[in-house]
């Protein structure tokens, strides 16, 4: 059975306040999408993780997301729409067709 996971983290976190989205803050010194990401990392019935991102901030996850671990699993980075709804639709987009199960998980 093949299970991939989209982790929706492509809100701008206006409400927040913050200078940065609150999925790239720190927590214990690591980004709190880490965190998520190295969850469905480690679990072995996942076979790819598909990232939903803020429009315009390819280069800053490339940097300071992706370059954080040795991350498997990650096969696709897109960016996510204007609302949750069109950012999960992105993700679902770059699913394989041969996938039997996918999940939707937020970012934060």
């Amino acid at each position: 059975m093949r299970v991939e996971v989209i982790i929706v983290g492509a809100g701008e976190g206006v409400r927040f306040g913050e200078v940065r989205p609150k999925q790239f803050s720190y927590l214990c010194k690591k980004p709190i999408f880490c965190w998520t990401i190295e969850r469905f990392e480690k679990c072995e019935l996942i076979d790819k993780i598909i990232l939903v991102i803020p429009p315009r901030m390819k280069e800053y996850v490339q940097k300071s997301i992706l370059s954080y671990s040795d991350y498997k699993k990650i096969k696709a980075t897109v960016e996510g729409g204007k609302e949750r709804g069109d950012s999960v639709f992105q993700g679902l987009q770059v699913v394989d067709r041969d996938t039997d199960i996918v999940l939707i998980h937020d970012g934060v």
